[in-house]
C-alpha cells in the first residue's frame, strides 16, 4: 500500500534512520519478489476474444461510471477489459486448452455485475463450474488445471452475463443480491495477466512503484517524504495525460483516485456521455463454434489415405457416385420405409452384417438404379412409389396371406399405420381451422406446464400459435409432451426408424390433454360458424354429417348417425341444453367433436 511508508515513518524517533532501513527493506523485498515471480511463473498467452465491449488497453485505462458523483472507478493496469467504452457491452475471453504438465493457472482479474470466470471441461458449454467476480481492481486468482484428475481438454473463459450460458441459472445458485443484478443492463470483467505455475501461491505483488520514494536516498523528514509523494503523484498524472503511463503510474493513480486524493467529480462531459451511453441496446449473443488450443502446425485437409488422395470434395463424390450403390440403397430404403411403414431392409439404420436382409433385394437394386438414373431426385422416387400398384392396394388381407406372411413383410396388403406424432398434431390444428400453413420463419417454443428459464426451457402457446409441428423448437432436455407421448424420437440420437407403441397414456392424452380439448372446442366453433338450416333434430343430423366430413372426410353411415344422434341427445341432457338450442350449443358440439377425434379411424391410416 502506498500509504505504508508515511504511516510507519511519521511516528519514528529517528526519521532518517528509520527511512533508510525501510528503503533497504523495500529494495530487498522487491528484488526477492521479482526473482520469485521470474523463476516460478510462465506467461499464458493466446487467448481468444469476442463481443462488442472487449478492448485491449495499455496501462492507464479507465471506465467512466454510469451513475453517481464520481467520474471514474479507477485506473487499470494493461490488460483486456469489457467496460472501457461501456459496461452495457458484452465480451468473452477464452484461453487455449490448459497444459497437462502444470498444476495451476493464476489469472489477475476484476469484474462486477455478474461478470464471471468459468472452467470448461471437455468443451461442455453449460458446465456449472463458474464463479461471479466481485472486485474493482485486478487481483490474482489461482485455478487448478485438473492436470491429474481430468484427461479431457480444459480451458478457462471470462464472460459478461450475456455470454454466460449458465445465467439465468437454476434456482438457489445465485443469491438474492446477485439476482437483483439481473435487472441491471450492466456487466463487465477485466483480465490483466495469466501465468502457469506449480508452486502453491499465485504471483507476489511487485513493489517497483514504491522504490522511487527512496531513489535519492532516504528522506530526511516528513516534509521531504511528503514532497516525494507529491512529485510521484504529479509525474503519474502528467505521464497519464500524455498517454505515456506505465504500470507503476497506473498503480499510483488508482490508489490516489480510490483515496479521493485526486479530483474525480462527474462533469458536464460525463453527463453527456451517460446520456448517450444509456441508449445502448442490451447485447444479443448467438452461440457459435470456434477452434481453440491448436499449438502444433496446421494439418492440411486431405482424403482418407487408405482409400484415395484428395479432400472433402472427393469424399462427397465417392459417397454419391453411381459406382457406390450403398448410398442410393440406403436412401430409397428410407423413402420406402416412410411411405409403407417398413423398409425393404427393416433396419434402415443398419445395412451391415447384423442388420436385417432385404425382403426384396432385386426391388431394392431396381429402385436404387432408378434413383441415380433420375438424377437422385427424391420427388421422382416418391412419385414412382405412390403411383405403384403396391401403394394403391387395399388394406384388407386374406386368411391365406396372413398365414403365409403374418408380419406383412411381402406387402400383400397395405399396412395399417398410426399417424406419426407430428401428423396427428397438425391434423388436429387443420381440422380446427387453426393450422398456419406458411413456411419458414423462427421456431416456436413448445407449451410447457412449467417454464424453466434458467434451463432455457421457455414455454410457448398451447397450440404453438398454429404453426406446423416441424416448426416446434426441439430441446434435448425436455421435448413437447404431446409429441413425446406419440413416439416422437428422442433428439439425443439419430433414428432411422421410430418406435410405434400402443399404451394407455396415448388414449388418456386424447381424452384429457388441454391441447386436444382446446382443438375440439375450436373445431366446434368452426362447425357452428356456419348457420344451421333449423334448430330441430334434422339440423343436428346435418351438423353431424358436416362434423364427420370435417374430421374423417366422409359421411357417417346409418348406424353411426343413429349412435351419434343419441349421444347428442344425452349430452344435451347432461349440459341441460333445450332441444331447440342443441344445434347451436358450443359445449354439446365440443364434446361431439372430441368424441370423433378419439375414433381409431382418425388416429390410424387404413
Amino acid at each position: 500500500d502506498p500509504a505504508l511508508p508515511w504511516l510507519e515513518l511519521r511516528e519514528a524517533r529517528n526519521f532518517s534512520a528509520a527511512a533508510a532501513e525501510l528503503g533497504a527493506r523495500y529494495a530487498k523485498e522487491s528484488a526477492s519478489r521479482e526473482r520469485f515471480n521470474r523463476e516460478n511463473f510462465t506467461p499464458f498467452d493466446g487467448w481468444q476474444q469476442s463481443g462488442l465491449g472487449l478492448e485491449t488497453a495499455a496501462a492507464g485505462g479507465f471506465a467512466v461510471t454510469g451513475e453517481g458523483s464520481a467520474a471514474i472507478n479507477g485506473i487499470y493496469p494493461a490488460g483486456s477489459y469489457t467496460h472501457l467504452v461501456s459496461s452495457r457491452l458484452n465480451g468473452a475471453l477464452r484461453s487455449p486448452y490448459l497444459p497437462k504438465d502444470r498444476k495451476y493457472l493464476s489469472v489477475r482479474a476484476m469484474g462486477g455485475m455478474l461478470g464471471a470466470r468459468r472452467t470448461v471441461i471437455d468443451n461442455c458449454a453449460i458446465g456449472e463450474d463458474y464463479k461471479v467476480i466481485e472486485g474493482e481492481s485486478p487481483a490474482w486468482i489461482k485455478l487448478e488445471t485438473f492436470a491429474k484428475e481430468e484427461r479431457l481438454p480444459v480451458f478457462v473463459e471470462f464472460v459478461t452475463r450475456w455470454d454466460n450460458p449458465r445465467i439465468p441459472d437454476r434456482p438457489g445458485v445465485l443469491k438474492e443480491p446477485q439476482l437483483k443484478l439481473m435487472e441491471s443492463p450492466r456487466s463487465y470483467f477485466g483480465l490483466a495477466g495469466a501465468v502457469l505455475h506449480d508452486v502453491e501461491e499465485p504471483p507476489r505483488a511487485t513493489l517497483s512503484h514504491m522504490l522511487p520514494l527512496f531513489a535519492q536516498g532516504a528522506p530526511s523528514d516528513a516534509e521531504d517524504l511528503a514532497g516525494r509523494y507529491a512529485a510521484l503523484a504529479r509525474q503519474a498524472v502528467d505521464r497519464w495525460a500524455a498517454n505515456r503511463a506505465d504500470e507503476d503510474d497506473a498503480r499510483w493513480l488508482d490508489w490516489l483516485v480510490k483515496q479521493k486524493l485526486l479530483s474525480n467529480e462527474a462533469s458536464a462531459l460525463v453527463a453527456r456521455y451517460r446520456e448517450i451511453e444509456a441508449g445502448i441496446e442490451p447485447p444479443r449473443v448467438v452461440e457459435g463454434l470456434a477452434d481453440i488450443g491448436h499449438t502444433n502446425e496446421p494439418v492440411p485437409a486431405r482424403y482418407l489415405e487408405f482409400l484415395n488422395g484428395g479432400g472433402r470434395r472427393e469424399l462427397a463424390a465417392n459417397i454419391a457416385s453411381a459406382s457406390n450403390p450403398l448410398t442410393a440403397r440406403v436412401m430409397v430404403n428410407r423413402v420406402w420405409h416412410h411411405i409403407f411403414g417398413r423398409g425393404i431392409v427393416a433396419t434402415p439404420d443398419n445395412f451391415g452384417a447384423i442388420g436385417d436382409a432385404p425382403s426384396h433385394p432385386e426391388l431394392l437394386d431396381y429402385l436404387a438404379a432408378s434413383f441415380t438414373g433420375d438424377g437422385w431426385s427424391v420427388k421422382k422416387l416418391i412419385r414412382l412409389l405412390v403411383t405403384s400398384e403396391t401403394f394403391r392396394q387395399s388394406g384388407m388381407a386374406s386368411a391365406k396371406a396372413k398365414e403365409l406372411d403374418p408380419r406383412n413383410a411381402l406387402l400383400h396388403h397395405y399396412p395399417l399405420r398410426r399417424l406419426p406424432a407430428e401428423s396427428l398434431r397438425d391434423s388436429l390444428l387443420a381440422i380446427s381451422g387453426k393450422l398456419r400453413p406458411a413456411m419458414y420463419g423462427p421456431s416456436t417454443d413448445p407449451h410447457r406446464a412449467e417454464a424453466k428459464d434458467y434451463r432455457r426451457l421457455f414455454s410457448g402457446p398451447l397450440d404453438g400459435a398454429g404453426r406446423r409441428s416441424i416448426y416446434l423448437k426441439v430441446t434435448r432436455m425436455e421435448g413437447n409432451t404431446f409429441l413425446d407421448t406419440f413416439d416422437y424420437p428422442n433428439p439425443m440420437a439419430a433414428r432411422g426408424s421410430r418406435d410405434v407403441t400402443n399404451v394407455p397414456l396415448q388414449a388418456l392424452t386424447l381424452l384429457n390433454d388441454p391441447f386436444v380439448v382446446g382443438e375440439a372446442e375450436a373445431t366446434a366453433r368452426r362447425l357452428l360458424a356456419k348457420p344451421a338450416a333449423s334448430a330441430d333434430d334434422e339440423s343436428v343430423d346435418e351438423r353431424l354429417g358436416a362434423l364427420f366430413q370435417l374430421v374423417l372426410a366422409r359421411e357417417p353411415d346409418a348406424a353411426e348417425r343413429e349412435r351419434f344422434a343419441g349421444l347428442a341427445r344425452e349430452l344435451a341432457s347432461l349440459h341441460k341444453i333445450p332441444t331447440a338450442e342443441a344445434a347451436s350449443s358450443l359445449p354439446l358440439w365440443k364434446d361431439l367433436a372430441h368424441a370423433i377425434l378419439n375414433l381409431k379411424e382418425f388416429l390410424y391410416i387404413p
